[in-house]
């Protein structure tokens, strides 16, 4: 069972009286080659030092993975913006690709195409940096909606709350412009199927990743002592840092100061009641508390409730 911590209820009234459940804390696309560009070798080398090295997409239109060290190579699937990869080879001489001069590196990956599993691929190595880019944006495929993500430690979030038309997911007070602003709103059954492929709905154990990261670099932000009595907790001094620096009413405005931009959107408590938008924003973990309650998060606090209720999504990359 986790040691969640409970903050003095003067901190916060509007989130002390969500508190009622008890639970226990348990490639850019390749860009096409000039007619002069420098034919591929056949011949790929491997290079020592180049093994399992740990390489990040920088281009945010995304990387394409191919069959083989060319732009000849079967296409198969793209890389998000930001995307982890380990280096196992590359070609044995560079090539020219638009303006760029670089190697073709093979990577470790696991891509499906058609019921097919590709373990390995190639990808132009003028789009892979060493350093993970901080913050960038990407689209989701199945809608073409853009969102912003950003790193915070090892970790990298979607920056704004998900907008995908899942079945049976809502606008707050079923107003389309509330999507707009806030995000859908969903219930849990949905929102652990909801987030992009190379994304997903996070665990309770990657919010608490999220929480003590905040912890660690921020001084006044603390847990407090633990009440135990299993109604959840919140970090103390902690919130503003994560809430967006405008659209918040009596609770107030954050600093933002990691870029997470949390809204308050509210949350349903059934088909057509909705409360909290302007006050208070929710959103669902991937873990369970039971067959009908699951885990979720109030900013920098934690509880549990009904599987039915409908609460935004952020999604963690995968």
């Amino acid at each position: 069972m986790n040691k969640f911590k409970i903050i003095s209820l003067t901190a916060n009234l509007v989130l002390a009286i969500t508190f009622t459940l008890s639970c226990e804390d348990k490639e850019t696309k390749d860009k096409p080659a000039p007619a002069a560009a420098v034919a591929v070798p056949e011949t790929v080398a491997a290079v020592s030092e180049s093994d399992s090295k740990i390489m990040y997409v920088n281009d945010v239109k995304g990387l394409n993975m191919r069959s083989e060290p060319s732009t000849d190579g079967v296409k198969l699937g793209t890389l998000f913006y930001g995307t982890k990869v380990q280096v196992l080879e590359k070609s044995g001489t560079p090539v020219k690709i638009g303006e760029i001069t670089d190697y073709w590196y093979k990577i470790d990956a696991d891509v499906s195409l058609g019921g097919k599993v590709y373990e390995h691929s190639w990808v132009f190595g003028g789009y892979l940096s060493e350093n993970p880019p901080k913050e960038g944006t990407f689209t989701d495929s199945r809608d073409g909606k853009k969102y912003k993500f950003v790193r915070i430690g090892e970790q990298v979030w979607t920056a704004q709350n998900l907008n995908f038309a899942a079945k049976g997911s809502k606008c707050y007070d079923n107003k389309p412009e509330n999507c707009e602003k806030y995000g859908r709103m969903y219930d849990w059954e949905t929102a652990m199927k909801a987030c992009p492929k190379g994304w997903h709905l996070p665990s309770d154990n990657e919010w608490t990743e999220l929480m003590d990261f905040l912890v660690s670099n921020k001084e006044d932000a603390s847990y407090d002592e633990d009440g135990g009595d299993g109604t959840g907790g919140c970090l103390i001094n902690a919130e503003k840092y994560l809430k967006s620096n405008s659209g918040w009413n009596e609770n107030g405005n954050g600093t933002d100061d990691f870029g997470f931009s949390a809204l308050p959107g509210g949350r349903g408590l059934s088909v057509d009641s909705f409360v909290n938008v302007g006050s208070s924003g929710f959103w669902w973990s991937a873990s369970e508390f039971d067959s009908g309650k699951a885990y979720y998060r109030i900013v920098t606090c934690w509880s549990c409730d009904d599987k039915s209720y409908l609460y935004s999504v952020r999604c963690v990359q995968d």
